[in-house]
Formats: C-alpha cells, sequence, structure tokens
C-alpha cells in the first residue's frame, strides 16, 4: 500500500510542475513589465479613465490607492509572446533604441510588437496590433502602454474593434492616464 501511495504522490508532483514550463524568455518579457507596475502604480496620485463603447464614452477619476491595477491591465498580459508556442513563430528586428516582433504568418492573434527604449533602456512606449477571429466576429486589437523616464506608466490604450458576421461594427476603448 505504501507503495501505491508513493507512486500516486510522485505522479501527481511530476503532473503539477507540468504547466510551470510553458513560459520561455526568448523575447521582452512584457508580463514582468507589468506585474512591476501593478506594485507601482498604487502610489501614483491619480488615474483618469475613459472608455467608449461605440459612440458612447464616459470619463472618470479614480483613487491609484484603492485601483484593482491586475484588473485594468489584464488586457495587456495578451501581448507577450513568451510562451513554447510562439517560439519560432516571430521575426525580430533590432534597431537603435527600438524593438520589433512581426508574427511570419499574421492570420490571427499578436502580429507585431513595437517596443521603444530610452537612452537607459527602459521602455518608454509598447504599441501592438493582434487579431482575434471566431465564427461570430474579427476582432482588430490595438495595444498602447506609454512610460516616463523613470519607467513608470503614464498612459495605456487599448482598442478593439469588431466586425461582427453581419457587418456591423463595435469599437471598445479604454483609456488610461495615470498622474505621478
Amino acid at each position: 500500500m505504501r507503495v501505491i501511495n508513493f507512486f500516486i504522490l510522485f505522479f501527481l508532483s511530476a503532473c503539477s510542475n507540468f504547466n510551470e514550463g510553458k513560459k520561455i524568455s526568448s523575447y521582452y518579457n512584457i508580463d514582468s513589465l507589468l506585474n512591476s507596475q501593478i506594485i507601482i502604480l498604487p502610489n501614483s496620485n491619480d488615474l483618469q479613465k475613459e472608455v467608449t463603447w461605440n459612440s458612447k464614452s464616459e470619463k472618470s477619476n479614480f483613487s491609484p490607492q484603492n485601483f484593482d491595477w491586475k484588473k485594468e491591465l489584464n488586457v495587456f498580459n495578451q501581448i507577450d509572446i513568451n510562451q513554447v508556442s510562439n517560439k519560432s513563430l516571430y521575426e525580430v528586428l533590432s534597431k537603435d533604441n527600438l524593438i520589433e516582433y512581426k508574427k511570419l504568418a499574421d492570420e490571427e492573434g499578436i502580429i507585431t510588437i513595437e517596443i521603444t527604449f530610452d537612452s537607459n533602456d527602459k521602455p518608454k512606449s509598447i504599441v501592438a496590433y493582434g487579431i482575434k477571429k471566431n465564427f461570430l466576429f474579427n476582432s482588430y486589437r490595438n495595444y498602447n502602454l506609454y512610460f516616463d523616464s523613470i519607467g513608470n506608466l503614464t498612459n495605456y490604450l487599448f482598442e478593439d474593434k469588431q466586425i461582427r458576421i453581419f457587418n456591423d461594427t463595435l469599437l471598445y476603448k479604454v483609456y488610461g492616464n495615470i498622474i505621478w
């Protein structure tokens, strides 16, 4: 009976580590950058946010100390391409203070990412474009993150333009301005 319990325990521990190997670090680690921003953003002074749904827009101010930054920036985790399945799917172009990732076959997923760095190798901006398709709609997404000279996130923009099966278009946009 002990032997069976040992094998069951061994098997379960081996399976629990299986999911940890899905990340690679071949590309710029946007996930770590976002996690570091989530830690420091509660120290900012103000968040001015605008959400647009088609032609309707709503502006609000939020206290950064009580704001769920992880939830707010979650959509930008989609541009982290450090998954094993993406290992050879992107061409990497590096020139001066710019790194650009271009998907070799651009039918779906994150198509391009451009990261601009300042003279201290801190990101100034990250601009990405992605496409998501399913039988109900095609979604064309723009992701923009902007940073100050210290490396703090100052602005973010997420746009999602969906063209649905009946050829009607839905535009969703979230813009955030962070005051330090």
